[in-house]
């Protein structure tokens, strides 16, 4: 498809309601008497090195044949790898970047059979840097010397910072045998978590020391179109605190809410003050229902606070009073002073923690199962979920990155109470083109083009954050000989609409075959690629949020040329109202123009895998159809 058509933004099924759960038993600080694990380098052999394709992955151009950890929470992680080379599409293997900053120690090899031999290379200390990933935060890469079809690579770390990150228990290539041993020598109790999206099958060994989790034959990572974010597929272990909010145990989700409801920082937040009741009434003046006094509360806050960019569920600041002064904070602080000036204005409303889609599901009760603060407000009787803090948020449609699963609305006794987090309405791309085609087959045309909802955040974006301020990239489409002028762009940010016009010249877009011109209509706003051509799906296919794409394309024919064929309209409809697809074209003879319209609509952020074989046909049939040319004969 176009980049246009199907670009995916920057989901996750609430049916995996539970995780799964292995409980490391620990009773507050353990230091563990036992010797550490074993990772003596050097025990490869030449049938290792003989070996030209896994017995068991045959294709893998690279295979982990084993991976070790020892994971000491709370001191250090050990780490040691063994990877086989098989084919040149396996040597970026050989580039490695430790996941964990403050590297103590980093040994490797490289070993060939070389004339019946083993032989031997060190990686070099010279050859490890460090490669700063984000400002102020440093990884060590190196690559290994001398790596070719047959090699097997060696490598041992320990970092002492990052015991508690996520553990990887799958790479993009596989792995024949993994052992990982975590020991508790925190301060605190955790459970180590296993990804409930992930499919794959470990044995697991608990005694009040240690928990030893095994797996082999580990398939790699297999990459699907349409996916927010192919990590939240990976196996891999989270380590859970059960631990506390300032010092309290948590052990459900109702202990959040009440925990959270006890403390004072938490609650000064979104404590009402006399001095907001002189801004309400100026603003609220004119409101006439809950409803509008809501929203005009809420544009005053977002346009009003200065959102730091900082996510979480506490606030920064000391007090709503702060954050009304001060005209900036956090999400929690934003958000929480317009529950404090809802509640001024006599609007029921409460805090809602929730989690992005980067977070994962908010499934096990723990602090670090939320990253996201908003408001449920009460409007005619039914909750209403609202972020007035990003900038990308609007009074009727959270940022795109919250679209996730449920929220966990707190009152004041500390209750709480699961309230879903609705799909968005459609974000529209609506798309008008008239166009001639004058006597050397040249087509000129003009263009409107009005984008909403998460479609137009993401042109206000390039907008804002384009050094050079340049528009060329807004009417930038994959088709040669197409040329883009005039171009002129306004941006609504109330209504949230981005409108686009300009005028526009295409060499080489008709053939010419004897006395007849072939054309297709939908010229550059046609797709060209199926990305569903895979025999079977594993994972949820995301879209994003639900879309509706809308093209009016009008062709003057040129003078002397007749239409000879027109394709034939056609409507898909997708199972269950995911989507639809629809193609209407006719001829208009007075006039000697064809007026062509089309839609294409998706329903849902994400559709199960079961849907794929519907999904991968229908786009087959689209596709097919906006490849369909009309021929025009010379009169």
């Amino acid at each position: 498809m176009t980049t246009k058509k199907l670009s995916l933004p920057n989901n996750m099924t609430p049916k995996n309601n539970s995780k799964k759960t292995l409980c490391l038993l620990c009773l507050g600080l353990f230091v563990s008497t036992l010797s550490a694990q074993s990772f003596k380098l050097g025990n490869v052999s030449k049938h290792e090195l003989a070996l030209t394709a896994d017995p068991v992955f045959k294709d893998a151009g690279a295979v982990v044949l084993s991976r070790q950890v020892e994971n000491r929470l709370g001191r250090y992680i050990d780490v040691y790898e063994r990877i086989k080379i098989y084919t040149p599409e396996g040597y970026d293997r050989a580039t490695i970047q430790i996941p964990y900053t403050d590297v103590e120690k980093v040994k490797g090899y490289t070993y060939n059979l070389v004339d019946g031999e083993i032989e031997k290379t060190k990686l070099d200390k010279d050859f490890i840097f460090d490669d700063e990933v984000v400002e102020g935060v440093e990884f060590k890469k190196f690559t290994f010397p001398k790596v070719t079809s047959g090699s097997v690579i060696e490598l041992y770390y320990r970092a002492t910072r990052g015991t508690l990150a996520d553990l990887s228990m799958q790479y993009a290539i596989p792995i024949r045998d993994m052992d990982i041993v975590i020991r508790n020598e925190s301060h605190r109790n955790y459970n180590i978590l296993q990804n409930p999206k992930a499919f794959l099958k470990v044995t697991r060994e608990t005694d009040n020391t240690k928990t030893i989790i095994r797996a082999t034959d580990v398939p790699a990572l297999q990459e699907e179109s349409y996916v927010y974010d192919m990590d939240e597929y990976r196996a891999k272990l989270e380590f859970a605190s059960t631990g506390s909010i300032y010092g309290s145990k948590i052990n459900s989700f109702e202990d959040i809410g009440r925990l959270l409801m006890k403390t004072d920082d938490f609650k000064r937040a979104f404590k009402s003050r006399h001095g907001f009741n002189s801004l309400l009434g100026d603003i609220l003046k004119d409101a006439k229902d809950d409803r509008e006094k809501a929203k005009i509360i809420y544009q005053w806050v977002h346009d009003k606070i200065k959102w730091n960019e900082y996510y979480g569920i506490y606030p920064d600041n000391s007090s709503s009073r702060e954050t009304f002064t001060k005209r900036k904070g956090d999400l929690a602080d934003i958000n929480l002073l317009y529950l404090a000036l809802l509640r001024a204005a006599k609007i029921e409303a409460h805090p809602a923690l929730a989690s992005t889609r980067s977070n994962g599901l908010p499934l096990t009760p723990s602090y670090r199962s939320f990253n996201y603060l908003m408001v449920s407000v009460m409007i005619d009787g039914a909750p209403y979920l609202v972020d007035a803090a990003h900038t990308e948020a609007r009074f009727d449609r959270l940022p795109e990155a919250v679209i996730n699963y449920m929220a966990l609305v707190i009152y004041d006794d500390g209750k709480v109470v699961w309230e879903e987090i609705k799909e968005p309405a459609h974000s529209d791309e609506q798309v008008m083109v008239s166009l001639e085609i004058d006597d050397d087959l040249l087509i000129a045309g003009k263009a409107k083009e009005r984008y909403t909802g998460y479609n137009a955040f993401e042109y206000a974006s390039y907008l804002k954050n384009s050094s050079d301020r340049s528009l060329e990239r807004i009417a930038d489409y994959a088709l040669d000989g197409f040329e883009a002028d005039a171009i002129e762009v306004t941006h609504d940010s109330i209504r949230n609409n981005v409108d686009v016009t300009y005028t526009f010249e295409i060499e080489d877009a008709i053939e010419e075959i004897g006395n007849q011109l072939y054309l297709k209509p939908l010229l550059f706003l046609a797709g060209d690629e199926n990305p569903f051509l895979q025999e079977e799906r594993k994972f949820p296919i995301f879209f994003g949020y639900p879309k509706r794409y809308r093209y009016n394309v009008t062709i003057q024919l040129p003078d002397g040329y007749n239409l000879k064929t027109l394709p034939t309209p056609i409507r898909l409809e997708l199972p269950d109202q995911i989507g639809t697809f629809m193609y209407t074209i006719s001829y208009n003879q007075p006039r000697n123009s064809v007026q062509l319209q089309s839609l294409y609509q998706i329903n849902r952020s994400q559709v199960n895998p079961a849907s794929y074989f519907d999904v991968k046909e229908f786009f087959k049939q689209m596709l097919e159809k906006e490849q369909e040319q009309i021929v025009l004969i010379k009169t």
